[in-house]
């Protein structure tokens, strides 16, 4: 289960981003919401909102390019989507700090 993902210089995340599904301590005491997983509480659903062009496609597209790097390995088709908001992300390495638990 996905604990927490944080990326950095990939699509639109040219600074470090996280996406965290441990559940807030008002959430953490709702069994319907969470599943507890060696002590901690992490969310069984998760939502992504926001304004057009805020970066939810491209979290979605974070998660299946580590998924199919983990799978699959890392193409060379793939050093082609660091961050082009800014000049300073061309030269810079992009990050990817996943966090899963297992059973």
């Amino acid at each position: 289960m996905l604990v927490r993902l944080t990326v950095k210089n990939f699509k639109s995340f040219c600074d470090s981003t996280e996406l965290s599904l441990v559940a807030s301590s008002q959430i953490s005491d709702m069994p319907q919401h969470t599943e507890r997983l060696k002590g901690v509480s992490l969310l069984k659903h998760a939502a992504v909102s926001g304004a057009n062009a805020s970066g939810k496609s491209n979290l979605i597209d974070c998660v299946r390019f580590v998924q199919q790097a983990l799978l699959r390995g890392l193409t060379l088709e793939s050093t082609k989507w660091y961050c082009r908001a800014s000049e300073r992300c061309e030269e810079m390495e992009s990050s990817f700090d996943v966090l899963i638990s297992v059973g």
